[in-house]
């Protein structure tokens, strides 16, 4: 009998980890958007903005412990590979958010704000891309077998593929 543990396609504590580090990426990335005295509906937009941010940006921390942590066979397929696109930016320009709201008019707001939606466009562009890229080769003939089986990151990242404009809206939400 053989587990997810032994495939490497089951959830484990480093993929929560993982996880754990998104969410501080996302709360980064969030600190000043959160505006004093919000309302109900304004709360139903931040939470499932700090939901997706912090799932996305917890790709390439996904692929970088799979990676170089146990290396499943077969790993990484193309949904690991754009969830790790698509995270990178939120993660890299977490390290340059100003600090203050005091700072949100100075250079370092707008290398911010330009660095954010650059790499988010730029990321879901690639995404689009490889997604079409691997559904064109696709034969429109192909029967209907047995389907493969495919590990909970590569869904997770062909999922945010697919839903590359909520990465717009998710930008839209942070960067005021």
């Amino acid at each position: 009998m053989n587990d997810g543990s032994e495939s490497g396609s089951g959830f484990t504590l480093l993929d929560g980890i993982a996880l754990v580090m998104g969410a501080a990426v996302a709360s980064a990335q969030m600190r000043d958007a959160i505006p004093r005295g919000l309302t109900p509906l304004g709360w139903g937009l931040v939470w499932p903005t700090f939901v997706g941010v912090a799932v996305t940006a917890a790709g390439p921390f996904v692929l970088l412990e799979r990676r170089f942590g146990r290396r499943p066979a077969g790993y990484p397929k193309l949904g690991d590979r754009l969830w790790a696109v698509l995270g990178t930016p939120w993660v890299l320009t977490a390290l340059i958010r100003p600090v203050s709201s005091a700072a949100a008019e100075s250079d370092a707001a707008s290398v911010y704000h330009v660095g954010l939606w650059t790499g988010v466009a730029i990321a879901s562009c690639v995404s689009i891309v490889d997604v079409w890229r691997a559904w064109a080769r696709i034969p429109s003939g192909r029967e209907l077998g047995e389907p493969a089986r495919r590990r909970w990151t590569e869904h997770v990242g062909l999922l945010l593929a697919i839903a590359w404009p909520l990465q717009s809206g998710f930008v839209l939400v942070v960067a005021e």
